[in-house]
């Protein structure tokens, strides 16, 4: 029995069908032979492995912004083979790549290593986008001082007991009043328009985002009555 043997291993070959040929040939006293052969094939068919797949990540959005813009590197894969890595879709469909903005809640980043062969791999995180920030509600410094309207015992309100500068990063904040003391009231937004009996009430707003972020402040309204009392006297009697 001979056979021919290949000079060296053949080169990778990913689709299986490719390799070194080794041929057998058995050959009798009497110089009858037959032949039968066998390849060798190189395949592979080893994923890649990634080495620094990042952690879940929680972080707060930029100041007075309703995003973040998280930086994170590619991870790095080996493989016994080349091999190349790149960010694909996540499960919702979307690709954020590093320094783009992130909203507010849980974003899945996935990352997809792929040998010449196709063996893949994947480097799965969250990153977690917070709001922390707390909202700015400013209200009158000093206690709003006013008579009452012509002919009545109470005052109709007016700008002058809106809020003085009202701000937050997301918009999802909702706006509440609530007025105690002498008035008794609560509403939405802006207490302008309502109507103030006489003495002293106070005014409290409260701001409350979607993250249950919550800023409030007070301020007094004193209603007063400097309405001089009209008396019609009887006309004279003889």
């Amino acid at each position: 029995i001979s056979y021919t043997n290949p000079s060296a291993l053949p080169d990778l070959d990913c689709s299986g069908t490719g390799g070194a040929t080794i041929t057998w040939t058995a050959t009798d006293a009497c110089g009858n032979s037959s032949t039968c052969q066998a390849q060798i094939i190189v395949e592979d068919d080893e994923a890649p492995v990634f080495v620094n797949c990042p952690t879940d990540l929680t972080i707060n959005v930029d100041v007075d912004a309703c995003t973040s813009n998280p930086i994170f590197s590619t991870p790095i894969a080996n493989d016994n083979c080349s091999v190349t890595v790149s960010q694909i879709a996540n499960a919702a469909g979307n690709i954020l790549a590093s320094g783009t903005a992130f909203p507010i809640g849980v974003t899945e980043v996935v990352f997809l290593a792929t040998d010449i062969c196709g063996n893949t791999a994947t480097c799965t995180f969250e990153i977690t986008v917070i709001d922390s920030d707390i909202p700015i509600v400013l209200c009158p410094s000093n206690t709003i001082e006013v008579d009452t309207d012509d002919g009545v015992c109470t005052w109709t309100s007016d700008s002058r007991v809106s809020t003085s500068f009202s701000v937050e990063n997301c918009p999802d904040q909702t706006l509440v009043y609530d007025i105690t003391g002498a008035t008794i009231a609560d509403g939405i937004d802006d207490a302008a328009g309502e109507v103030f009996e006489l003495g002293l009430s106070t005014v409290c707003y409260t701001s409350t985002d979607a993250s249950g972020n919550v800023s409030s402040c007070c301020f007094d309204v004193f209603v007063m009555d400097n309405e001089v009392p009209v008396i019609t006297c009887p006309a004279n009697v003889t």
